[in-house]
């Protein structure tokens, strides 16, 4: 659990992590922030009173002024944007560490190693390979899809959004399409395909 302290770890841990389509992350973000929202009508980017593409397109902006300027981890107005971040930021540049620590290079040792990234739909196959013995009783996996406030107030189809929009979106997370095994939507995989072509040029 992220939410474990270093205080409570023993030796040096070793984790597993699940990732997702990562503009179903993106959306699924928004909903999870517009769910504790405490009055979403205050806000563009929650507000159903607005249209979906509204709504998310403000919510893109906001998301990415969060990570640019002001970071989840410092700003409690952006506290909530981090669940739209890119997965691939918290891989690449965790920041688990408690801001009193971030000098403190005996905490070094603590760190975690990271041994396996998958699809989160694989979940009950990685817990195997990790040699853990998977729960249903005690594992639970939250789905936006599975909450009525949020399906109500915040359902969505990712091919609602227009292709123009779709592929701002699709640009924010486009680190994940290149680190994780996910088919972008037919309305931005030729943006996808370019830049990795691009990548693969370079390295070669």
């Amino acid at each position: 659990s992220s939410h474990i302290k270093y205080d409570e770890l023993e030796g040096t841990p070793s984790l597993i992590t699940t990732v997702r389509d990562p503009i179903d992350h993106f959306m699924s973000g928004w909903a999870e922030c517009g769910f504790r929202a405490a009055d979403p009508t205050q806000y563009t980017y929650f507000s159903p009173e607005n249209d979906l593409s509204m709504r998310v397109r403000s919510w893109l902006k906001f998301t990415r002024n969060c990570e640019k300027t002001q970071p989840a981890y410092r700003d409690k107005s952006c506290a909530c944007s981090k669940h739209s971040f890119p997965q691939a930021n918290f891989l690449l540049d965790p920041k688990t560490r408690k801001k009193e620590d971030w000098h403190d290079n005996s905490m070094k040792a603590l760190e975690p190693n990271l041994e396996m990234v998958g699809d989160l739909r694989e979940i009950h196959g990685m817990m195997e390979m990790a040699g853990l013995k998977y729960d249903n009783h005690t594992i639970k996996i939250r789905s936006s899809s599975k909450n009525p406030v949020k399906v109500r107030n915040f359902g969505w189809d990712k091919n609602m959004l227009g292709r123009k929009l779709l592929r701002k979106v699709c640009e924010y997370v486009i680190l994940d399409y290149y680190l994780f095994d996910f088919e972008p939507p037919a309305g931005c995989r030729d943006l996808v395909e370019k830049h990795i072509a691009l990548i693969e040029k370079e390295r070669f």
